[in-house]
């Protein structure tokens, strides 16, 4: 199956992008991108250097610069978990290709994280579930919303059956 159209992973930390975006790539057979570790590469640090040496701002500018400059072809995107929510990024995706939006409890997706010390903004559970609410609104503008609850195949037939009856 090949598409002609970008699609957008967008969700919390830990609601599985990076992960169902390299098997949806290969099921699809297009390039794939991780915009944390597209800019990680590229900065030569990690995202929570550059949070703590740079500061978020600058962060969010490189994220921004990566969207504006991606290739003219189809690829499966997997956007950090802030990505949409600043400069009015939703709307470029939105119009870009198609969002798809990977959603489950704070609890669950604060559980895969635990442990990851490169996450920056992760605190408590507390602190992970006022950050996914202050998000909600800006991810629920998504073609598509997933239940990232389920196993990585229950998600991607999730989202290649809700692609086909949207008519992508």
């Amino acid at each position: 199956m090949i598409l002609n159209k970008t699609v957008f992973l967008v969700g919390m930390m830990g609601s599985g992008k990076s992960t169902i975006g390299a098997r949806l790539a290969a099921l699809l057979s297009l390039p794939f991108i991780d915009t944390d570790e597209y800019i990680e590469k590229e900065e030569g640090r990690s995202v929570r250097q550059i949070f703590e040496q740079e500061g978020e701002a600058y962060f969010r500018e490189r994220e921004q610069h990566l969207l504006q400059h991606l290739p003219n072809k189809a690829c499966v995107v997997a956007c950090g978990g802030g990505l949409p929510c600043f400069q009015d990024q939703m709307k470029l995706l939105l119009a870009k290709g198609t969002v798809i939006y990977l959603d489950a409890k704070p609890e669950l997706m604060f559980q895969r994280i635990q442990g990851d010390v490169q996450r920056p903004k992760l605190q408590d559970l507390a602190a992970f579930t006022r950050l996914k609410e202050e998000r909600e609104a800006i991810y629920r503008n998504a073609h598509l919303t997933i239940n990232a609850a389920q196993a990585i195949d229950g998600m991607l037939d999730d989202c290649c059956l809700r692609w086909r009856v949207r008519g992508n």
